[in-house]
């Protein structure tokens, strides 16, 4: 049996100037150029288990992180109260295009409670970003523990927590995950690669030659 996943436009991704867009979007939001940026992306709904994500960056109140919500949903209001004027907190909401803002971020986090295959962590491993995700069937198909990230048990803020310090602290660790974000992005996620591999698999079934 093949597995063929869905995938990325890694040829949008190398067309972007990574240095250019990171410091764009930082000084758009206030940003400094050397902190370190963990993102959410995706919809606050009960699937991406918003409290466990507010919990997750109330815990990280004593490290010098800063944490981009980027998306809406129910619990948007939640996070607009308890967040408020807290700056190291940067509340995007629904971008159309999330490309503009992955060269930004230097993590990416879902802590979600039951996952297919997120696209958002197939986005963010294309563009070398080291991934932090609930340890749920879906995200182990993109997480590869201590590889190209770490997977935390559901609900668990405080393993969250240990995790991003982990990879905050040493600098080794986060370049090697980022370059094995990318290079099994390379081999198992991108989109050309695969579209290429289901028509194979398609004439191969319906006895195609050539």
């Amino acid at each position: 049996m093949q597995t063929i996943y869905n995938g990325v436009d890694l040829v949008r991704v190398n067309l972007f100037n990574q240095e250019t867009s990171r410091q764009r979007f930082r000084e758009a939001w206030g940003i400094p150029a050397d902190a370190f940026v963990v993102a959410f992306v995706g919809r606050l709904w009960q699937q991406k288990d918003p409290q466990t994500l507010s919990r997750i960056i109330t815990a990280c109140s004593d490290l010098p992180v800063y944490f981009l919500i980027v998306g809406d949903g129910p619990y948007l209001p939640h996070f607009q109260a308890t967040f408020a004027g807290q700056e190291r907190i940067k509340l995007v909401g629904w971008m159309e295009d999330p490309f503009h803002m992955y060269p930004a971020i230097d993590v990416l986090l879902l802590p979600s409670l039951w996952e297919g295959l997120s696209i958002t962590l197939i986005e963010a491993m294309a563009f070398g970003k080291p991934l932090i995700a609930s340890n749920i069937k879906g995200n182990r198909e993109c997480v590869q523990h201590g590889y190209n990230g770490l997977l935390c048990p559901p609900q668990q803020a405080d393993e969250f927590k240990k995790a991003i310090q982990s990879i905050w602290r040493d600098h080794s660790l986060y370049q090697t995950m980022s370059q094995n974000c990318r290079e099994m992005a390379r081999q198992s996620f991108d989109v050309e690669q695969n579209t290429q591999r289901l028509l194979a698999l398609y004439k191969e079934q319906l006895g195609y030659g050539g």
